[in-house]
């Protein structure tokens, strides 16, 4: 009986040791990744929203003549989160809605880029001041100088 109890004794005193070794994040279940949304504003209106698929952001602003003026993704090769800027002025305006990302919840999350109807600038303050890059066409990467690091977008290049 006593060899019985001390065994006892020696299991839970491992079980203690155990439990105190292990970290607390090994412990805890680890958040889910976040689901990727898609966003479109259409400056022309104030309408804007972000969404759960592709195809309802696209109907945003889709009965009327409005122009996809470039799209912004959260991460590389056009993944995670997705912006499109939708305008009927098209190029040449800079257009003040577009003056702080964070209105959106988009400050310094911009990994990828493409201007469609347009150039696309990223500017690294809000009201298009700073550091700046124009790209043109499909960008699967905005280089190490402007990752994560944009604050205002703009479309007045030609």
């Amino acid at each position: 009986m006593r060899m019985v109890r001390s065994s006892l004794a020696l299991a839970a005193t491992a079980l203690v040791l155990a439990a105190a070794a292990t970290p607390a994040s090994a412990a805890s279940p680890q958040p889910a990744p976040r689901a990727p949304k898609f966003c479109t504003y259409v400056v022309d209106t104030g309408e804007g929203g972000c969404f759960a698929t592709r195809s309802q952001a696209a109907e945003l602003g889709a009965q009327a003549e409005y122009k996809d003026l470039g799209k912004i993704w959260s991460d590389s090769n056009s993944g995670g989160s997705e912006f499109t800027f939708r305008g009927s002025v098209g190029c040449n305006w800079r257009y003040p809605e577009f003056n702080d990302l964070s209105k959106w919840g988009w400050n310094d999350t911009v990994s990828s880029a493409q201007g469609i109807t347009c150039p696309i600038t990223l500017w690294e303050h809000n009201d298009f001041r700073g550091a700046h890059q124009t790209y043109y066409g499909y960008n699967a990467y905005v280089g190490d100088g402007m990752n994560d690091k944009a604050s205002s977008v703009s479309f007045d290049l030609r």
